[in-house]
């Protein structure tokens, strides 16, 4: 799984930077991405001091910011939904849903990031998610890894200009960190 991943990668302009027995480590410099490839998820093998980590974060400033973790089996007692949806440090994803890997950014594409302020609203722009027209921060998860993982697939797949919408209560913090992923791909226009 983790040389056909990386081959998968490559062909869509990522390079190969580590390459350990347990996993790979790759990076995209022009939408200042990483990506970490490995068979059986452990913490110690995304996080930093690790072989597959550290020397990215050595020699890429953005990867403190900008590493995703493809992996495909979860630890003994854990789901993968577990790994998915924990929020600390790396977006860590399934290797069946590659789908939410970035890979191009066309900054003639715009994404609104605009808030949602009553349950009317809500309602609304569920509609619209449900039709593809935007992606929606659910309110109640706040910005899990779940959450960051289904922004990813959004904007990794995005062909036209687009919108985002956040809970209006959201913290200023995971504002920034969904300004920041977006503007990488394309221009970002926020609404406060």
């Amino acid at each position: 799984m983790i040389k056909e991943t990386a081959d998968k990668l490559i062909n869509l302009g990522y390079k190969k930077v580590i390459d350990t027995k347990d996993g790979i480590s790759l990076v995209k410099e022009d939408i200042s991405m990483c990506v970490i490839i490995v068979e059986n998820y452990e913490d110690h093998l995304v996080y930093n001091n690790s072989d597959l980590r550290e020397p990215l974060e050595n020699k890429y400033p953005f990867a403190n910011k900008g590493t995703m973790c493809i992996f495909k089996n979860p630890p003994e007692g854990k789901s993968i939904s577990d790994i998915e949806e924990d929020p600390y440090d790396a977006i860590k994803i399934w290797h069946k849903n590659m789908k939410c890997v970035p890979h191009r950014k066309d900054k003639d594409i715009t994404v609104e990031i605009l808030p949602i302020e009553c349950s009317e609203d809500y309602d609304n722009v569920m509609d619209l998610r449900m039709r593809g027209e935007c992606e929606l921060i659910d309110p109640f998860s706040s910005v899990d890894g779940k959450c960051s993982q289904d922004i990813y697939k959004y904007l990794a797949n995005l062909k036209k200009d687009g919108k985002i919408y956040y809970p209006k209560c959201l913290e200023d913090n995971h504002l920034g960190w969904l300004r920041y992923i977006t503007n990488k791909f394309y221009t970002e226009k926020t609404t406060r």
